[in-house]
């Protein structure tokens, strides 16, 4: 939760975050003490307007990837149906969230993005420039809005 606080603390706005410890009972960590970060969003720390779990979830991968780099975050097995992208991007809907992780792009004192990488990517992926952190949202980095998405979320 350090790394997450250095890299953008407004990004983690809304909620209580809290860090505990498990030890799973079955598959590969089994037996193992496990680190892990509790969200609250039941107590009077939660703040509808603010919290944005996306945008939560993207801070945590970044941080885990800037602490371990050599880590593997992602599946790269079948998923699903889907046998040539990776789960990650599936789910995310595009690559831009993994690419994203996985490159160098970090935030300056204002929580924009800072790296020409970044730059480039946003420009080959057809963004005028990656959003600032304030504004960063899944949606807005979708090409097309699937049209099951409510027309209440478009804009989100």
């Amino acid at each position: 939760m350090a790394k997450m606080e250095s890299l953008a603390p407004q990004w983690m706005r809304g909620c209580r975050l809290r860090g505990c410890w498990f030890e799973p009972t079955f598959h590969k960590h089994a037996g193992k003490l496990c680190a892990g970060i509790q969200i609250h969003v039941d107590d009077a720390a939660y703040d509808h307007d603010a919290f944005r779990p996306w945008r939560l979830f993207s801070l945590a991968l970044k941080s885990l990837r800037t602490l371990r780099p050599d880590d593997d975050l992602w599946r790269d097995f079948p998923y699903e149906y889907e046998r040539d992208r990776l789960a990650i991007d599936l789910i995310n809907g595009s690559e831009l969230l993994r690419q994203w992780v996985d490159t160098d792009v970090l935030f300056d004192s204002n929580g924009k993005y800072e790296s020409r990488r970044a730059n480039k990517l946003s420009r080959r992926r057809g963004l005028n420039q990656l959003p600032n952190a304030d504004s960063f949202r899944p949606l807005r980095l979708l090409r097309k809005i699937p049209r099951h998405v409510p027309s209440s979320l478009r804009s989100a």
